[in-house]
This record gives structure tokens, sequence and C-alpha cells, in this order.
């Protein structure tokens, strides 16, 4: 927490000379300029410069404009800063929230900052994390490509059409997220959870699912080729016209599986579960270890 000066006994009065201040010094910062928040800092005190940060998303959209700064600030009052940050994604409107969610998440990974700021950043997220802040977030067509988003709770988020490319999702939680043509050629969604997710004609390449959640999953048309879905939980998944080229499927559990005209060329089907499994049309040409005991409809099934 940050310590409330003697000063700041009238929040009302104080919450306004402040944001009026802030205001003023993001509107007339051309070219914009960080280091105003430690002139302000300096002039009004660390605790002003808290409660006029929580206070900005009442401002106009000059003083939204400063959002950015905030996440680029890199000095002794950074405490404060992330202190406003996590007031403002937990209280602007959804497109606000996502896009700082998505310039904080960069920031706090670039590299560029120092440990400590970095290390606030990071308590930011987690903080916003573990109070649900990062649930239902409008996250569609945004670029999250070789970031870390491992352990994080984006429940019902839209990411459709979004770029997860190399991502480290691992043990992330997305469930019932909406990821239709999304990007996640080479990322990590080992252990994640991806129950009800819809992932039609997204594109997993050179995904590793391993030990992955997709229960009732909907991969229609959806591209895996040399995925690694080791362990995986595929039960009740439609993966209708699934691409699985060299994929990975050992030990997973595909009961119930939709997989009609889907391409199981080459893949490893060592110990696969396909009790129940729909397979009318499916492709296995080259599939390693199949067994069929168990499918409906195997003699419809295409394995020369």
């Amino acid at each position: 927490m940050i310590p409330i000066s003697k000063h700041n006994q009238c929040p009302s009065s104080l919450q306004r000379l402040s944001s009026d201040k802030l205001f003023q010094l993001s509107a007339e910062s051309q070219p914009a300029n960080p280091d105003f928040f430690a002139v302000f800092a300096h002039q009004y005190g660390q605790a002003e410069l808290s409660i006029a940060l929580q206070h900005l998303n009442q401002l106009s959209s000059a003083a939204r404009a400063a959002l950015p700064l905030l996440i680029q600030a890199d000095n002794e009052y950074n405490q404060a800063i992330i202190t406003g940050i996590h007031h403002l994604i937990s209280t602007v409107n959804a497109d606000d929230k996502a896009s700082l969610f998505l310039r904080l998440v960069k920031a706090s990974q670039s590299g560029q900052f120092s440990s400590i700021a970095t290390g606030q950043m990071t308590q930011s997220i987690q903080r916003l994390n573990q109070d649900g802040k990062l649930q239902g977030l409008n996250l569609r067509g945004m670029d999250f490509s070789q970031l870390d988003l491992s352990r994080l709770d984006l429940s019902f988020s839209h990411l459709s059409k979004a770029m997860l490319n190399q991502t480290n999702c691992q043990h992330t939680v997305l469930t019932r997220v909406n990821l239709i043509g999304a990007q996640l050629n080479g990322a990590n969604l080992s252990h994640a959870t991806l129950f009800r997710a819809r992932l039609i004609n997204a594109e997993l390449n050179d995904a590793d699912l391993s030990g992955t959640d997709l229960v009732d999953a909907n991969l229609c048309g959806a591209i895996l080729h040399r995925a690694n879905l080791q362990d995986a939980c595929l039960t009740g998944a439609d993966m209708t016209i699934t691409e699985l080229c060299h994929a990975n499927l050992h030990n997973a559990n595909l009961s119930g599986v939709n997989l009609t005209e889907a391409n199981l060329s080459n893949a490893i089907m060592t110990d696969a579960v396909l009790v129940g499994t729909e397979i009318s049309g499916t492709l296995f040409r080259g599939a390693i270890n199949l067994n069929m005991t168990g499918t409906n409809n195997k003699n419809e099934a295409i394995l020369g």
C-alpha cells in the first residue's frame, strides 16, 4: 500500500486537484514524456499521483491518451503508477480494459524496464488475475505472439482471429473462450483448460497440447499438423474435417469425438482411446498403431 500523506485528508478536493493537474500535464506533453509523472509526484506527492491515476478513467479522451505512458513510466514512483493501472483496468470499459491488458503484458515482458518496474507490472497482472478481472475480455484480433500468458484465467474471453503464435499458455484457463480463426501455431498449451472452447478453423500447427483439457471443444476445420496431443482429453469434442496430419495422439482420450472426414494421416495413435468415436470418412492413411475397437462406422474409415 502507498502511504497516505497527512495532507490527503480531503479526497474529493484533492482528487480534483490531482486529476486536473494530470490532465494538464498529459495534454501539454508533446512529445509525450513519461517523466512528467515523476514531476507530478514531486509536486503533489506519491499518494496524490495514485489517486489521480485511479480517477483518470473519469477524465476526457485527451487524458485517457496518457494510458500508454503509465506503462512506459519507469521511475521511483512506479508503484503508484501500477496501483493506478490496476484500478483503471478494473473499472474502464471493456475495449479499453482489453487494450490496457495487452499493453501491460507486452511492457512487463519487453525487457526494456528495470527489474523493479517489471516485477511491479507482473504483480499487477497476477493481482488482476486473482481478482478475476481478466475473464470475459474482448481480445479479438489482438497479437499476443511469443508472450507469456501462462496460468492466467481468460475464461469467456473473445480471442477470435487473435494471434498467439508461439505464445506460452501452459496451465492457462481458457474455458468457453472464442478462438474461432485464431492462430496458435507453435503455441504451448500444455495442461491448459479449453473446456467447450470454440476453435473452429483455428491454426494450431506444431502446437503443444499435451495433457490439455479439450472436453466438448469445437475444433471443426481446425488445422493441427504435427501438433502434440499426447495425454490430451478430447471427449465429446467436434473435430469434423479437422486436419491432424502427423499429430501425436499417444494416449489421448478421443471417446465420443466426432472425427467425420478428419485427416489423421501419419498420426501417432498409440494407446489412443476411441470408444464411441465417429470415424465416418476419416482418413487414417499411414496412422501408427491405430486401434479402431469401439469406434462408430469404422467400415467407412479410409485406411489406404
